[in-house]
């Protein structure tokens, strides 16, 4: 059995899963060229998959995302129409990322930006000078209440945050979340919401969800943050509204296109917090995605169910 690793997370820490499992036969495909020849008789794919190495593909069963976002598939249609099962590492990301969108929102709450560069001045700054705001007793509105959502709410609700959620899927009502919704009421929850917090995927349905019209029904000097995938926000508006005043600030790990062109406005929106896409990325998560291929491949070899197993039309 041959499983060709074409992108996968941290592919050096795969030296104790093949190790794990003799009978299949590693095959390199981080480059093109290598993907392309490896895949023509692989019978799984850990990574992503294109059109041009889905169609080369002659024994395909099987394709494990490193990733938990898997907006990739609905842009391979000959892969979404057949048989080949999809699955994802969603959960392996999930406490890094919450970490990662706390720390951001704490940092623009509280001014740490400023405060760095005040300290790089060696310059004593006034309090007042960045109007800190405090997170206990806010509402925290999250958009896409999956692991990462949950992740995150659970956090907010530990430092005595109001959470509520929408999600495009019925989902149960967690301890530590107020009210849960369908997405037809996302209006409610950002005129409800101090931050507003985007987790959702990538979708048909949620490109540009977040528009002018969306930010304006948020109060007044609140903060809106997103860290699942860019072209949720429309990022126009989202400069206009740090310029405005409107927002009193945002963080963006993922932007529309990747990186941020050199030109792109957000660059000099003001109390604006970007990462590269990076809010998933540590030590921890190259261990929890690791494992979800062990846990996986071990249940393939055994002819049990997968999984985190994707539906592929709705891209999640």
């Amino acid at each position: 059995m041959k499983l060709l690793v074409a992108n996968g997370w941290d592919p050096d820490g795969l030296e104790e899963v093949k190790a794990e499992f003799p009978s299949i036969e590693w095959v390199d495909g981080k480059t093109p060229e290598s993907k392309l020849a490896g895949i023509v008789d692989a019978e799984i794919v850990y990574g992503h998959v294109d059109k041009e190495s889905f169609r080369a593909a002659k024994n395909l069963k099987w394709v494990h995302s490193h990733s938990a976002g898997v907006d990739w598939v609905t842009h391979v249609p000959e892969l979404v129409e057949s048989d080949v099962i999809v699955t994802n590492t969603s959960g392996g990301h999930a406490s890094t990322i919450a970490e990662h969108t706390i720390g951001m929102l704490v940092s623009l709450t509280r001014g740490f930006t400023h405060l760095n560069r005040a300290q790089q001045e060696k310059r004593w700054a006034q309090p007042l000078e960045f109007k800190p705001m405090g997170l206990s007793g806010r509402t925290m509105g999250i958009i896409g209440l999956g692991q990462i959502g949950t992740a995150i709410a659970r956090v907010a609700s530990a430092m005595r945050m109001t959470v509520i959620a929408v999600d495009a899927r019925e989902v149960s009502r967690l301890e530590f979340v107020s009210s849960v919704w369908r997405l037809n009421r996302l209006s409610d929850l950002l005129r409800q919401s101090d931050v507003v917090v985007v987790t959702a995927p990538y979708t048909s349905e949620t490109i540009d969800m977040i528009g002018a019209s969306e930010i304006d029904m948020m109060p007044d000097g609140s903060y809106l943050v997103a860290i699942s995938r860019g072209g949720i926000i429309n990022e126009i508006a989202l400069a206009e509204a740090l310029r405005s005043g409107k927002l009193a600030g945002a963080g963006l790990d993922v932007t529309a296109v990747e990186p941020l062109p050199e030109g792109d406005p957000l660059w000099e929106a003001p109390n604006l917090m970007l990462t590269p896409h990076c809010c998933g990325t540590s030590e921890q998560t190259f261990r929890e995605v690791t494992n979800y291929l062990r846990l996986n491949l071990t249940r393939y070899l055994a002819g049990e169910p997968l999984i985190n197993v994707i539906d592929k039309r709705l891209g999640y």
